[in-house]
């Protein structure tokens, strides 16, 4: 049914089943609830803006309409590498199947320009925010916030709505998992380091180090972070 709305992005599929002697496909039936995820989405992991299940009111644009000479490695998406997602006041994304882990998210990161607010929403369009994101930047930029712990654990349905806007683009999202073996530094509160291996507890790691525990190790200048025990 032809509403009116746009900016709708919702996939509908289902198992096929190929026969290869014969090179045919059998008939689909397409549904809402489709085929089984073959694994759970990682929040801590650099994720696009456009990875979603489905959404609503948002528009996709080639990153050559910030600039033509601006390059896409100074961009920090190297994964998508060409696309920003523009969203107005009410539209939104799905994320389905998004694993917090048993200790659950202590931090959420934005990089997005533009001026506008973004609210964390759980299991329902409709539910109160878990969180709030507000952001203002002529640029693309990082914008940081601190979660509760109990609030973002085990596997949920997340909403990304964006509830203000003007001129807002979003490019990428990643949530900071909670250590049990290590107090971070808050989120808001850290400060730009140069590439390195760093501890949890801001200190620089040089050459070999009898400690154990958690090392976050910079691999490039856009501050993305690889963490390995």
């Amino acid at each position: 049914m032809n509403t009116g709305a746009s900016g709708f992005r919702s996939i509908g599929v289902n198992k096929a089943t190929v026969n290869e002697k014969t090179q045919t496909i059998s008939k689909m039936t397409l549904n809402k609830s489709g085929v089984t995820a073959i694994k759970n989405l990682n929040p801590y992991e650099m994720q696009e803006m456009e990875t979603m299940a489905t959404c609503g009111g948002v528009s996709y644009e080639d990153f050559s309409n910030i600039s033509t000479n601006t390059s896409i490695n100074t961009l920090g998406n190297d994964a998508s590498r060409n696309l920003q997602v523009r969203m107005k006041a009410g539209s939104w994304t799905q994320l389905r199947k998004v694993d917090f882990g048993t200790e659950g998210a202590v931090g959420f990161m934005l990089r997005a320009r533009g001026t506008g607010t973004l609210e964390i929403r759980l299991n329902n369009r409709a539910a109160s925010p878990a969180a709030t994101v507000e952001f203002s930047s002529t640029g693309y930029s990082n914008h940081s916030i601190e979660l509760d712990a109990e609030t973002f654990r085990n596997v949920k349905t997340v909403y990304l709505v964006v509830t203000e806007a003007t001129d807002a683009y979003l490019d990428a999202w990643q949530f900071t998992e909670m250590q049990t073996d290590a107090v971070a530094a808050p989120v808001g509160a850290r400060t730009r380091a140069s590439d390195g291996k760093y501890r949890l507890d801001g200190t620089i790691v040089n050459g070999k180090s009898s400690r154990k525990g958690i090392i976050v190790e910079r691999v490039n200048g856009q501050g993305r972070k690889r963490v390995a025990k």
